[in-house]
């Protein structure tokens, strides 16, 4: 967004139309009810100053079916910015739960995974949301191996790790023993989700995924057709580009949902250019 010529005293502005599915309700009904909870793992958790703001559980279904806000776009800063002054509680609510997705998918998974008695019913994950890929997608500092109770810096691929330990244990508890650790890789070849990843990596990265499991860590194998292995920072600045966007858009279950992704051309080179449109199509059929 540029400044407008004859105002260039004024930061640009445009209207923002957001328009609401019924996965987007259960989504709101979902923070609605743990808004609290999720307030709680902030403050214990992080060192974050943001709370959500609540609303009555009951005024969900009240919401209306789209949402109008006006945005202003601070050119010195490249920032946008709306006036949370102008919104209603209802608006204020709203906003916050498409502002931080990725912030509620944390607190899901620590509630589950370490605060979570066992009397207590897991959170589901939030449904077909959206997702921001920035212009920073380097894996050079990501680790290849994955904790299943512990959540790294990459959300994408924690939401793979915790969707791929869900599936071997058929969410369940589960004990490590040696009958596990025959079964479970038959499981995963079963399911369909991680097929589809190891199917969609291969197709554009030529590298065959496998997932071992050791010790409580999920370690994710990438091997090329003559053998070698390879971690997350060893592949091309081309290939750990699009390997965030996979993990993402599957951890992020994006089927009804929306990714942005800045500037998707950078680290491509021309045919892997031709190929992300294909890879996106591809990918949004699977999930």
């Amino acid at each position: 967004m540029r400044k407008h010529f004859a105002y260039p005293e004024q930061d640009a502005q445009a209207l923002v139309q957001f328009v609401f599915t019924e996965h987007d309700y259960e989504n709101f009904a979902l923070i609605a009810k743990n808004t609290k909870l999720f307030n709680a793992l902030i403050k214990k958790y992080s060192t974050l100053k943001f709370q959500f703001p609540e609303l009555p559980l009951g005024q969900i279904s009240n919401l209306s079916s789209d949402l109008t806000l006006p945005f202003t776009f601070d050119f010195f800063k490249h920032k946008i910015r709306i006036d949370d002054s102008k919104l209603s509680q209802e608006q204020k609510f709203v906003v916050s739960c498409l502002q931080n997705v990725g912030l509620v998918q944390i607190c899901i998974s620590i509630f589950n995974d370490i605060e979570r008695k066992k009397s207590q019913e897991a959170l589901h994950d939030l449904k077909h949301t959206v997702a921001m890929i920035g212009m920073e997608r380097s894996l050079v500092t990501i680790s290849n191996s994955v904790s299943v109770h512990e959540r790294g810096s990459f959300v994408g691929l924690d939401l793979c790790a915790k969707k791929i330990w869900n599936i071997i244990t058929q969410h369940e508890s589960v004990n490590i023993d040696k009958n596990f650790m025959i079964t479970y890789p038959k499981i995963l070849q079963k399911s369909e989700f991680y097929q589809s990843l190891v199917e969609i990596i291969l197709k554009y990265l030529n590298k065959t995924l496998s997932i071992e499991l050791v010790d409580h860590q999920l370690i994710f194998h990438l091997v090329d057709a003559a053998g070698q292995h390879y971690t997350f920072g060893e592949l091309s600045d081309g290939e750990q580009s699009l390997l965030v966007m996979i993990f993402t858009m599957y951890g992020y279950d994006l089927h009804h949902g929306l990714v942005f992704v800045d500037e998707p051309e950078i680290h491509f080179h021309p045919q892997m250019q031709r190929s992300f449109a294909r890879m996106i199509e591809k990918i949004s059929q699977n999930i």
